[in-house]
């Protein structure tokens, strides 16, 4: 008998005698009446009589929505075997309930109230800062002493957000270990337009996300009790540590729009940002750290902001030798006392610093800075640094400043960044390490900015000799990372020249040798990929081209760099001149940003790698009507036209392709054969007017 009074997909004797392991009420679907079917809870393995026991559980704190809504259950449920029981209400749709920052779960293990009392919540060790426990990152294996273990530009508590924390973070959404998946790839992340003001175009830009001046050993991280957060009123102005507005050519108003807004996090802002006065979600409430300048959002998402930078300009030829340290807080010189106890090996930081300093004959501030700068991007005789995509190996505990300098001599642009920031200390400077973006693909109007575009410097901070008229110079940025290696594509066959949009002309195909540029040896075992892209914006450099719908193929080099690619894009370019476009994997010393187009640098690269694609054109008359309605000529003048189109999809307008002509050809029985021409017009229309002899 199958009889299911109560609909719950188990028979009535099955819930009677228990088949399944549980006993539960034939007559109700939810016999504990816990929010979950007795079905549901027989399949996961919960207890249909027991309320307590069920797995729904709406905000994903550990506990299930019967225990947040109700007291009264065994607090063993959720694995305290003490005795207690539930004598809280949370809410289960808000995995921390009271708001103090730590999730309801934890409490219940802490003793503490997750219901109203945000004061008593206790917050685990966190020694770097990045909002994700240190028991948890022992766990997980990141870095305990690195806010951002991957260097992808997500701190690991983004990453890895507190309801992650009880599965030592797996099944969040990033990967604490792949920097890729922290930015969108091949992809704006955001737009800064320039509204008002002159743009220096010859002045790097920087715009800032993260800044951090506590040393942790191996980085630097931000110390909340020292730069609490308070809210932002526009318009908002602060000038704090802000260089003197006499060293500024102009005031530039950027209109910035993030391609993905940004919700419950930081937003990326010009460095020297100096007013904010609107952003376009009102709900949205942002706030700003006090010297450290990083904004943070809550309460919504940021789509569009508009702020206000002086566009600072410092000519050092002139003020370099006025310059002196920065007086700032202690903080911003703080270090470890080893590294000035002569009985430690880890001194040799403070010996290679002055060392740097003396050899280059440096005695103003700035050239102090500029000469370590000099030193970690370029080396000097004994001592040459490489950059290492995959790091500098360090193991955990030791000290990154002498590691980089007396071991390794190469690593992430983060680990120079920071062991610059320590030299700079050293040497008596105030330093921090500061993490965002730096420069972007000018527009015409303003930078489009993209993940290739991530960068982790440092910013010292200095002011003129009082003697000299004492003003701030602010925090000048430092970027000590060497370039990557500059590659080599040799023997490259590629075809073909000629390619048709409705790919009759089969695949592209292209193939060669990825080599070092410098001394020709083979990179083996990289992921090479290559994109059909439009030519003329190839040349100018934007980014963004090497999107998935025009991947050709991927393929690996071999043992001599060797690669073959053969292929076609799933979304073909518009007519025109295509250029293929290769993307080598990040790895090692090979920089994941370097695109080899037809106007790089690499060997043989320019004017070789292009096609010419082409298409059918399609002519569509708009008038006049149908055949002999009306009449063509007849004594009047007659106006013949349409517009043309390409043939196939996507549809591209044929007013992309300039000076297209289109053609009318005919035979009048009193003037013979005419053939008449009309350009077509820049929004794809063509017309002719024909008037015929009476």
């Amino acid at each position: 008998d199958y009889s299911d009074s109560d609909g719950d997909g188990l028979a009535d004797w099955e819930e009677t005698l228990g088949v399944y392991g549980y006993f539960s009420n034939p007559t109700l679907a939810d016999s504990d009446g816990d929010g979950v079917g007795d079905l549901d809870e027989v399949l996961v393995g919960t207890d249909p009589l027991q309320p307590c026991d069920n797995t729904l559980d709406d905000d994903a704190d550990g506990l299930n929505n019967y225990f947040e809504r109700t007291t009264g259950c065994d607090n063993s449920w959720i694995g305290i075997t003490n005795g207690s029981q539930d004598i809280w209400v949370t809410d289960e749709n808000n995995s921390d309930t009271d708001s103090g920052g730590v999730n309801d779960k934890q409490e219940y293990f802490d003793s503490t109230n997750p219901e109203n009392n945000p004061s008593d919540d206790i917050f685990p060790d966190d020694f770097d800062g990045d909002r994700i426990p240190d028991a948890v990152e022992n766990q997980t294996g990141t870095d305990w002493r690195n806010p951002d273990t991957d260097g992808g530009g997500m701190m690991d508590g983004d990453e890895c957000p507190q309801q992650f924390w009880f599965f030592n973070c797996v099944g969040a959404p990033f990967n604490l270990f792949d920097p890729t998946d922290d930015l969108p790839q091949n992809d704006v992340i955001f737009w800064a337009n320039n509204t008002t003001g002159v743009v220096d175009l010859d002045l790097e830009k920087y715009w800032r996300k993260y800044t951090n001046d506590i040393p942790t050993g191996n980085s630097y991280t931000h110390d909340n009790s020292v730069h609490p957060l308070a809210e932002v009123v526009p318009p908002f102005t602060n000038l704090t540590h802000m260089a003197s507005t006499s060293f500024a050519n102009d005031t530039i108003t950027w209109q910035i729009s993030y391609n993905f807004p940004v919700g419950e996090g930081a937003l990326a802002l010009p460095a020297s940002t100096t007013n904010v006065s609107f952003w376009a979600d009102s709900a949205v409430i942002l706030s700003r750290t006090n010297d450290t300048h990083r904004y943070e959002v809550e309460g919504g998402f940021v789509e569009e902001i508009i702020v206000q930078q002086p566009e600072y300009y410092f000519d050092w030829s002139t003020l370099a030798s006025t310059s002196v340290a920065g007086q700032g807080f202690p903080y911003e010189t703080a270090l470890p006392s080893y590294y000035t106890d002569f009985s430690d090996s880890r001194s040799v930081v403070f010996n290679i610093t002055n060392a740097v300093i003396n050899d280059a004959s440096a005695v103003n501030a700035y050239d102090k800075a500029l000469a370590l700068q000099t030193f970690l991007k370029d080396g000097n005789a004994s001592t040459e640094f490489k950059l290492n995509f995959d790091g500098s190996g360090l193991v955990d505990g030791e000290d990154l400043a002498q590691f980089m300098l007396e071991i390794a001599n190469e690593g992430t642009c983060a680990e120079f960044a920071t062991t610059y920031v320590t030299m700079a200390r050293v040497a008596g400077l105030p330093a921090r390490l500061v993490s965002g973006f730096k420069g972007g693909d000018w527009t015409g109007n303003g930078y489009a900015v993209g993940a290739q575009h991530l960068r982790t410097w440092a910013e010292v901070r200095l002011q003129q000799s009082s003697s000299s008229g004492g003003l701030d110079f602010g925090w000048i940025p430092f970027d000590p990372c060497p370039d990557a290696a500059e590659l080599d594509v040799q023997n490259v066959v590629y075809s073909p020249t000629n390619f048709d949009r409705d790919g009759s002309d089969g695949n592209i195909t292209i193939s060669g040798n990825l080599l070092f540029l410098e001394n020709q040896t083979a990179i083996e075992q990289h992921i090479v990929r290559a994109y059909l892209v439009p030519l003329v914006p190839a040349f100018n450099g934007v980014s963004g081209l090497n999107s998935p719908d025009r991947l050709l193929e991927v393929n690996i080099t071999d043992s001599n760099g060797f690669f073959t690619i053969e292929g076609a894009p799933v979304e073909m370019i518009e007519p025109g001149f295509g250029a293929i476009m290769l993307e080598v994997e990040q790895k090692g010393y090979v920089s994941g940003t370097t695109i080899l187009t037809a106007n790089s640098s690499v060997s043989g690269a320019a004017n070789s790698w292009w096609m010419n694609i082409t298409d059918d054109a399609t002519l569509n008359h708009t008038s006049p009507g149908a055949i002999d309605a009306p009449i063509v000529g007849a004594g009047a003048t007659t106006i013949i036209e349409g517009f043309i189109g390409y043939e196939q999809q996507p549809f591209f307008d044929a007013s992309l392709v300039v000076n297209s002509t289109v053609w009318l050809a005919f035979t009048s029985s009193v003037d013979g054969a005419q053939n008449l021409s009309a350009q077509v017009s820049p929004s794809g229309t063509w017309s002719f007017e024909l008037t015929l002899d009476e």
